[in-house]
């Protein structure tokens, strides 16, 4: 009997005993490979033999698709429903550019970003989230033995770009040319890099730094006012490098904020909610 919380080939049947046995059988021609009763020494040996038969399948060595096809067969899929959806959709994805790539040998992968600039072409970045399934089969294959080397693929470190764009999004009205040039098209979700006029010398640099510096001593100020002092420590560690390098980011469309940051609303909200427990006697919390 297949059980849906079982990977593909994996069969459990419960004996008049009352004790549930495990098998091992690829596809009803073959015979069944015995595992035994305890779960977790049968999944082990499970992957051992699905190990085994794919890399004696492919003594040229492991390709793409054998790592997406074989990381579907060893695993189950998520639960809940929208789950399972979101993982056929990011397996499909993986799929599709590899196949477009030739279903090239691990050792010679296309790079990250020739995947993010596939996917920017197709006008779908919420598929940048198959970079993280990648890294997670890369995983699989490490833990289970099958490669040994690290994943040439990164993790996209999205968070600090999103906090870079809201960042750029409180300074803007601080900033003064050439900087407001450079975080308008920050923020302008189909500008092209070569309509931006990026400072070139070591003059044009220099101004662009004492701009932004100036903005950021303003923005501090309000920050604080305005009950936004979590944003502090990113506001001071950023730097122009940091604008430049979302700037030609593929995914910097993805995280560009909702909306507007209006500061002075934010504290006009904060100061309401402090009235409010202040009436109701609610204790009120500081950080």
């Amino acid at each position: 009997m297949r059980q849906r919380d079982l990977p593909t080939g994996l069969l459990a049947r419960v004996q008049r005993s009352g004790r549930t046995f495990f098998y091992f059988r690829a596809n009803p021609m073959e015979k069944e490979i015995p595992l035994g009763c305890d779960r977790a020494a049968a999944l082990a040996h499970y992957q051992s033999i699905q190990r085994e038969r794919l890399i004696s399948a492919h003594p040229g060595g492991l390709r793409a698709l054998d790592l997406v096809s074989q990381f579907q067969r060893c695993n189950t899929l998520p639960v809940e429903r929208h789950g399972k959806s979101r993982r056929n959709n990011e397996l499909k994805v993986l799929v599709d550019f590899f196949s477009e790539f030739g279903n090239p040998n691990i050792t010679s992968l296309p790079s990250q970003r020739q995947f993010e600039s596939w996917v920017t072409r197709k006008d779908d970045i919420r598929n940048f989230d198959s970079v993280r399934l990648f890294r997670m089969i890369w995983s699989f294959f490490t833990k289970h033995g099958y490669i040994d080397s690290e994943c040439p693929w990164k993790s996209t470190g999205q968070h600090r770009e999103r906090v870079t764009l809201e960042l750029a999004d409180i300074l803007y009205p601080y900033s003064l040319s050439p900087l407001k040039e450079i975080f308008e098209a920050l923020l302008t979700p189909n500008c092209e890099m070569s309509s931006v006029v990026m400072p070139d010398g070591k003059a044009a640099l220099a101004m662009v730094r004492d701009a932004l510096r100036t903005s950021k001593e303003a923005a501090r100020n309000a920050l604080a006012e305005s009950f936004r002092s979590d944003l502090v420590p990113a506001l001071l560690d950023l730097g122009y490098e940091t604008l430049f390098a979302v700037l030609s980011s593929p995914t910097r469309i993805k995280n560009l904020p909702p909306g507007k940051l209006i500061l002075l609303e934010h504290k006009r909200t904060v100061i309401a909610t402090l009235r409010q427990k202040a009436t109701r006697d609610e204790p009120i919390l500081t950080h």
